[in-house]
């Protein structure tokens, strides 16, 4: 699912402890590969071979990405969409669909049903570092020191 490039730069995220995205995959065969690829991140992923195991996963508490093989036979990316339009905002995860059959036709039914991001399989790792960055993003973080040096740049017109 995910094509291995030069390591990649260290992200910082403010979710060190807490589990940062779900991948849901097929068959347990893709896990080796999947937490090779996954390695260089500084987030930490969870890894659910089928539908059954990663439903399990989200109701054991609130992950916030879900990363869908949008090509695995067994594992339906529209259910949960489906599912997840069920929840309320601060519980649902930001869906990101990853697909050999990415255009602009899936794209669109993908955000129509509440997806977060439609990325094409194999996945470049430099392109999921900046979804999984923009994913986990708190707008509330970036706000402050933005404001604050604001502030410190007008306190002589007593701003």
């Amino acid at each position: 699912m995910f094509s291995e490039r030069k390591s990649i730069p260290r992200l910082h995220s403010t979710l060190e402890d807490a589990v940062a995205a779900l991948v849901v995959v097929e068959d347990d065969g893709d896990r080796p590969s999947l937490e090779q690829v996954l390695s260089p991140f500084p987030w930490k992923f969870r890894v659910a071979c089928g539908e059954c195991e990663a439903r399990a996963m989200l109701a054991g508490g609130f992950i916030p990405v879900v990363i869908i093989d949008g090509d695995a036979q067994s594992v339906s990316w529209r259910g949960f969409l489906e599912q997840g339009a069920t929840a309320d905002d601060a519980q649902r995860p930001k869906y990101i669909i990853v697909s050999r059959l990415a255009d602009s036709g899936m794209w669109a039914e993908v955000l129509n049903l509440g997806g977060y991001h439609l990325l094409p399989n194999p996945v470049a790792a430099e392109e999921l570092a900046w979804v999984m960055r923009s994913a986990l993003w708190e707008p509330g973080r970036a706000r402050a020191p933005v404001q604050h040096k604001v502030k410190e740049q007008f306190a002589w017109n007593g701003y």
